[in-house]
């Protein structure tokens, strides 16, 4: 039997409440790509906006949404071709036109307006025309970059625009001209993305390399600024009065580590990220050194400090293994961010066991920082599964999610696959300083393999659980409401 893991964000108290979770079953044209859960409508709930292809010799994309105020329905509410010109998408929000589908073409920006989502399919609009904008055709890139976000701090959510060596962030307002920054970047658009879900995660999974953008105070000024990671190394635009960034970074930090300084980008990811507690972004910066006989992945926080961050890491946390994957989650729900690492160490005895079984021990590991950035050297909560690898074909890795409380006391809880078609939800309780597995509270049928996640979709206070596998051919989103499938009516708009 195959194996899969799915963690949820994890809080303080147990509860001797039980999830129930009632399968349905979402239909779409050809093969999910990815699923989004979002308040189309504007009514306080999320709906579900799901993106497959359908097609090979002639690939059409499609965007289709599902709504849960009347009952589960297998069938859409609305679905449309999205357009053949189109490179990447992304979700935005405005807090007067409501959610808007950005996506780039070869010289535009468009979107479709989401609000009527739920009532007729929408249609395509021109937003920002610009040359040679990064776009290109691929039927599998759906979703594929965060472009959107409130880069001027209004509350209104527009697009960014990369090209070769520069970032065009066009003002809320269209009437007065972008900001062009220089910028870098490594761009190579021959592929897909390996994991749209964790695709900020992953990067060294990607066939192209844009920098993560944020816009954060750095300085203290009470501004926000505009910071892109790329690899090891920050570039900062400080934030002007009137709510635009200078137009040439001021500060291009590289942090020390490691890694070779010939792939230093591919093989380093910076997140930012409170886990001192100061209540400013930390700068995490995870690094894979070696070969496959003898990786390491190295985690090294710079605290932020005066107009920037520390030149130098308290600690470094090494993990040797053959695969690794570093993320930020505040599990134990206190306000600051720990560092959760996921490993897969080969050695020999891991090797025969492989051979023997398919099967690849991997070790979760949750980890806290202090307030000068060291990380505590023993994990405060651990935890090993053992996971089937096919080494032929491809196929969807293990599902992987972070965030749940299926039980509705407060606490998240974690979530993994037993087998391919078996889940279990398991809550996590605080010991002392430590955090433990606890109990079994659910085991239901359902796949393991893909991507997840869990948002409350029919107003109950309880997690539901949503699945689906970008790779596989059936265009099926499997669903697990809680309360036995009972759906709680949002009110009258």
């Amino acid at each position: 039997m195959k194996t899969a893991i799915a963690l949820a964000l994890i809080g303080f108290v147990a509860s001797t409440a039980t999830a129930e979770l009632a399968r349905h079953e979402l239909r779409v044209p050809g093969s999910v790509q990815r699923v989004i859960a979002t308040d189309i409508d504007g009514r306080g709930g999320p709906e579900l906006l799901v993106f497959s292809v359908s097609g090979d010799l002639d690939p059409q994309r499609h965007a289709s949404v599902f709504a849960f105020d009347g009952g589960v329905d297998g069938a859409a509410r609305s679905s449309w071709i999205l357009d053949r010109e189109a490179g990447v998408f992304d979700l935005g929000e405005d807090p007067v036109e409501g959610p808007s589908l950005w996506y780039c073409t070869a010289n535009a920006v468009r979107r479709y307006r989401l609000r009527d989502a739920l009532k007729r399919a929408p249609v395509a609009e021109a937003w920002l025309g610009s040359p040679s904008l990064l776009g290109g055709l691929s039927e599998e890139w759906v979703v594929s970059y965060d472009f959107v976000d409130d880069w001027h701090g209004t509350g209104r959510q527009t697009p960014a625009v990369f090209q070769p060596g520069r970032l065009v962030l066009p003002s809320s307002d269209l009437s007065k001209p972008p900001l062009v920054l220089p910028l870098r970047t490594e761009i190579d658009t021959t592929g897909p993305p390996a994991s749209y879900e964790m695709l900020d995660q992953l990067p060294l999974l990607l066939t192209h390399r844009l920098p993560s953008l944020r816009r954060t105070d750095i300085d203290g000024d009470g501004r926000g600024d505009l910071v892109a990671a790329l690899g090891d190394r920050l570039a900062i635009y400080p934030g002007e009065v009137d709510g635009t960034y200078s137009t040439a970074s001021q500060r291009n930090l590289r942090f020390p580590s490691g890694a070779d300084p010939r792939d230093e980008t591919r093989r380093q990811f910076i997140q930012l990220a409170d886990v001192t507690g100061d209540g400013r972004a930390d700068a995490v910066l995870a690094t894979l050194t070696g070969g496959f006989g003898n990786l390491i992945h190295e985690v090294a926080v710079f605290r932020s400090e005066g107009q920037g961050f520390a030149a130098k890491a308290a600690n470094t946390l090494t993990k040797p293994g053959a695969a690794g994957l570093v993320t930020l989650a505040d599990l134990d729900v206190n306000g600051r961010q720990e560092i959760v690492t996921v490993t897969v160490e080969i050695g020999v005895t891991a090797l025969l066991s492989y051979l023997l079984t398919s099967r690849v021990p991997v070790d979760y590991d949750v980890y806290r920082v202090d307030a000068d950035g060291k990380i505590d050297g023993t994990p405060t909560l651990e935890w090993t599964r053992r996971v089937e690898l096919q080494s032929t074909g491809a196929t969807d890795a293990g599902v992987v999610t972070l965030a749940g409380d299926f039980d509705a006391d407060g606490i998240r809880d974690v979530v993994s696959a037993i087998d391919d078609e078996e889940i279990e939800v398991r809550r996590v309780v605080r010991q002392g300083d430590r955090l433990e597995l606890g109990e079994v509270i659910d085991e239901f049928a359902g796949p393991g393999r893909g991507q997840a996640l869990a948002p409350d979709l029919n107003g109950d206070g309880r997690s539901d659980l949503v699945i689906y596998a970008p790779r596989a051919k059936e265009g099926v989103v499997t669903l697990f409401l809680s309360s036995g499938g009972t759906v709680m009516r949002k009110p009258p708009p």
